[in-house]
């Protein structure tokens, strides 16, 4: 009888390890998926702060995963804007193209590790690449409403100011042009 306590004693210890839980943080990708769960419900600082998690998490591990997270974090800086009626409007339009520049500019060289991954037969980025080709398309959409609303803003200003300043009906020209890279 005490070896089936002894027995029973031994089985709970070694059975309480299994259940400790893992501290470390999770992959960058994870974040990601989070953050555009918390995008989707309109919880737009939420989601930037987890896009910001996954480039800390993954800080020299993989481009993929801060060109995802500069897409989402301008995507959501977008739709912040959309949905608050303030003066910070246009910081946040700006924002949101800056983080669509910093993706952009990302490009060449994700495309240069995707050729060097598959032709060496890596299979490190390969979890990814559904994510990486859903993201450029992402990337360019979110150019293209970003272009086209900052132009608008800047004639509807032009429009307010009743200017007729070249340089000003210039940058709206370009910016117009920009959204349909």
């Amino acid at each position: 009888m005490n070896f089936l306590y002894i027995y029973i004693i031994f089985f709970f210890t070694l059975s309480c390890d299994a259940f400790i839980e893992n501290s470390s943080p999770l992959r960058g990708d994870y974040y990601i998926q989070d953050g555009w769960i918390a995008f989707e419900s309109s919880e737009f600082d939420k989601s930037i702060d987890f896009f910001k998690t996954s480039m800390d998490v993954d800080k020299d591990t993989t481009y993929i995963i801060h060109f995802l997270a500069n897409t989402g974090i301008g995507w959501a800086n977008l739709y912040k804007a959309k949905y608050s009626n303030t003066i910070q409007n246009n910081n946040l339009i700006d924002s949101s193209g800056y983080y669509f520049d910093l993706a952009y500019n990302m490009l060449d060289t994700l495309d240069y590790i995707m050729v060097e991954t598959n032709q060496q037969g890596l299979d490190e980025n390969i979890d990814l690449l559904p994510s990486y080709f859903e993201g450029v398309i992402e990337m360019y959409s979110g150019f293209s409403i970003q272009r086209n609303y900052e132009a608008k803003q800047i004639s509807v200003d032009i429009m307010n100011w009743q200017s007729e300043n070249s340089i000003l009906s210039d940058t709206v020209k370009s910016k117009y042009q920009q959204s349909v890279y």
